[in-house]
């Protein structure tokens, strides 16, 4: 019979004859993380395939299909999966993402359901009359077409949501780095940073969708830094406030120069 093992950690799975399994083994260590979990029996193995077997889920060569995500489910399927895994289970959608490839594939996903919040919030700012559009529309132009204007920014959306990524992708990787909370390299910081503009779904509420996906995105940061990098929650959360302690005394540095420079 073939066992098949997977780590609980990395999601790394092998295939092994149930033979070559010593008897009364109980640990196995995980070639990938160096994770040590518990194996299953062959009985619960058995049990396990027998069910699946029974409920139609395992194809001609005995593997198990997740009736959840078929062979032929499509890329838009596998979007909205991967949008409730991180809007939904951050922590397990974030440890199956440690070890996985794919920048590219998280970076698209970033880009597209960036692109689709910000055009919403920037619909809902031009429907409702926002008084912050009207204010950018007048130092634009004073002859501004709001109808243009609205075009412009849903056609330059998707870089600004790149840009974004990338940026906070970089500021978050120093300050994690400063302190001492980076386990892994800019990668994984660029995907969690991509993964979490999936908040700015929510955008598609008015009023108060960009303050949900806000206080969400601060949420799925932290949880999506502290699974990656395999770090403590406090130094995730103290990465997303540093940048806000430095600017702050940024500001109040000029400020007081400034002030200091209207007296002299």
């Amino acid at each position: 019979m073939i066992i098949n093992i997977t780590c609980p950690s990395c999601n790394f799975s092998r295939k092994v004859p149930g033979e070559k399994i010593p008897e009364g083994l109980k640990y196995a260590k995980c070639p990938r993380c160096g994770n040590t979990f518990e194996l299953p029996s062959i009985a619960e193995q058995e049990a396990a395939r027998q069910e699946n077997e029974n409920s139609g889920f395992v194809n001609g060569t005995g593997t198990v299909i997740d009736p959840a995500a078929p062979d032929d489910a499509g890329y838009f399927t596998g979007q909205i999966k991967t949008l409730k895994g991180v809007l939904f289970s951050p922590a397990g959608f974030f440890v199956s993402a440690r070890y996985k490839e794919g920048l590219w594939d998280s970076i698209a996903f970033g880009i597209l359901l960036g692109s689709i919040g910000f055009m919403f919030d920037i619909f809902w700012a031009f429907l409702l009359k926002a008084e912050d559009v009207s204010y950018i529309m007048e130092t634009l132009s004073a002859s501004a077409n709001i109808n243009y204007l609205f075009i412009g920014y849903l056609i330059i959306s998707p870089f600004l949501v790149l840009m974004f990524m990338l940026a906070s992708a970089l500021v978050l990787h120093f300050c994690l780095y400063i302190l001492r909370g980076v386990h892994r390299g800019f990668t994984g910081t660029l995907k969690v940073s991509a993964y979490s503009t999936a908040t700015m779904i929510f955008c598609l509420i008015p009023y108060i969708g960009e303050y949900i996906a806000l206080i969400w995105w601060f949420v799925i940061l932290v949880i999506g830094l502290r699974e990656i990098h395999e770090t403590s929650t406090l130094r995730a959360v103290f990465s997303l406030l540093l940048p806000l302690f430095l600017f702050l005394m940024l500001v109040t540095a000029a400020a007081i120069y400034i002030f200091s420079s209207l007296i002299s």
